[in-house]
């Protein structure tokens, strides 16, 4: 009888152990996975430093111009920076991050402008727009957008839906590069270049874009079009219904996802088409 419980208490003990070690690794708090705040590093993708807000301009009820400045000797110079990048922006309240592109990169002072545009439930441009001269917005990066060449392509055609309007103005010359932003009309202080084709966002736009230019007996009789041969680029950005319906959903994880919608019944494929 002895022999039975002291067998029975071992065989208890040994899964409560094994309960309590499980318990003890999937609830035990773990030391926190966030990136640092550091002040005297350069920056990097690795640790948020903090900058100070010059200055914050009001565009209309939805959009501001936010100047960010970071000490100087932290800014890298220009030729450690790709051509297309970002910083992500701490929301220090509810410590959430959300990346955003300069207007026009870093100058020598540590100055980055940046377009931000408040969405409804979107919590980080919400708190940028409170922010005042002299506040500070901590920040990481740069990190690389995408990697751009632009040797690559005849025609970049970049779709906004916000405030994704900024583009590269470092291309060569024969490169022609055409704006559509889905709002109409543009307010007067949106960073767009005047040489840049502004208009709405519908598949008669894309269409004309890239020279279909359809006449009204291929309307009429529904003839296929045929891409033209020219290396065309499709940048997307916007609210997600948006992208849906010009370029296809995102993928898993935001990943890019097929080309489905307008461009892909265009017969546009990925690497030509991307979502950002």
């Amino acid at each position: 009888m002895w022999l039975m419980n002291s067998a029975r208490f071992i065989r208890v003990a040994t899964v409560t152990g094994a309960l309590g070690a499980t318990s003890l690794y999937f609830f035990y708090p773990s030391p926190s996975k966030a990136a640092p705040t550091l002040t005297e590093r350069p920056l990097a993708p690795t640790h948020f430093t903090p900058s100070t807000v010059i200055s914050t301009q009001v565009c209309d009820g939805q959009t501001r111009f936010i100047t960010l400045a970071v000490p100087p000797k932290l800014a890298p110079s220009a030729g450690q920076l790709q051509p297309i990048w970002s910083v992500f922006i701490k929301d220090d309240d509810i410590q959430v991050e959300r990346p955003y592109t300069p207007l026009e990169g870093i100058d020598e002072h540590g100055h980055m402008k940046f377009w931000i545009k408040r969405y409804p439930g979107g919590e980080v441009g919400r708190w940028l727009h409170t922010k005042r001269a002299g506040d500070q917005v901590e920040l990481r990066g740069p990190l690389q957008t995408w990697l751009w060449q632009d040797a690559d392509w005849d025609d970049v055609i970049m779709i906004s839906g916000g405030t994704g309007s900024h583009h590269s103005t470092n291309h060569r010359d024969n490169l022609r590069v055409r704006l559509f932003v889905d709002s109409m009309p543009l307010d007067e202080n949106a960073p767009v270049d005047a040489k840049l084709q502004v208009g709405r966002i519908d598949r008669r736009a894309v269409e004309d874009s890239i020279g279909y230019g359809r006449s009204w007996w291929q309307m009429l009789f529904k003839s296929p079009l045929q891409k033209p041969q020219r290396r065309i680029l499709f940048l997307i950005c916007g609210p997600e219904p948006m992208i849906t319906a010009i370029a296809g959903p995102y993928g898993r994880n935001y990943s890019q996802g097929p080309v489905a919608g307008i461009l892909g019944e265009l017969g546009f494929t990925p690497g030509e088409v991307r979502k950002l």
